[in-house]
């Protein structure tokens, strides 16, 4: 196990990649994607109200919809950015113990042109262009986190 979080979830295991293809060996589901958007050197985070915490852009993959569809889609739900420039890192394996099943989750990074005025939207009421050194008044996610040590060693 790489990391387990305060809530049970953990992350069983990362696989680094330029495509986001599950092993063959394995028959756990690839179920959402999160991107990691940098601008002049900070990450785009929003706040998701609902977890009182500051996230990556990231969520479900919809009927019909790519892998990098689904990662484009997200971060223009949740922060109002288009972003581009992205370039698969690799995928999590995720166990969620509320549900005690494993799936696996993109990873991808990202750029942004510019910022764009942001619209509060059903998960997200703001946005803030964050180094992981400033403060912020809610948390930012394990997810985050480990995210961010683990690229910058690789």
């Amino acid at each position: 196990m790489l990391k387990q979080f305060s809530n049970g979830n953990a992350i069983v295991r990362f696989i680094a990649c330029d495509k986001p293809i599950v092993p063959a060996d394995d028959d756990t589901p690839l179920t959402w994607a999160m991107v990691m958007v940098e601008k002049d050197g900070k990450f785009l985070l929003h706040h998701n109200y609902n977890r009182m915490q500051w996230e990556f852009g990231g969520g479900g993959i919809e009927a019909g919809e790519t892998v990098e569809q689904a990662a484009i889609r997200e971060v223009l739900e949740e922060t109002s950015q288009h972003v581009i420039d992205l370039q698969c890192q690799g995928l999590f394996k995720l166990y969620l113990r509320d549900t005690d099943r494993y799936e696996y989750g993109a990873l991808y990074t990202g750029t942004i042109e510019a910022l764009r005025p942001f619209q509060h939207n059903n998960e997200s009421d703001r946005i803030t262009l964050w180094q992981p050194d400033e403060p912020l008044d809610d948390p930012v996610s394990g997810l985050v986190e480990w995210t961010i040590d683990y690229l910058r060693k690789y």
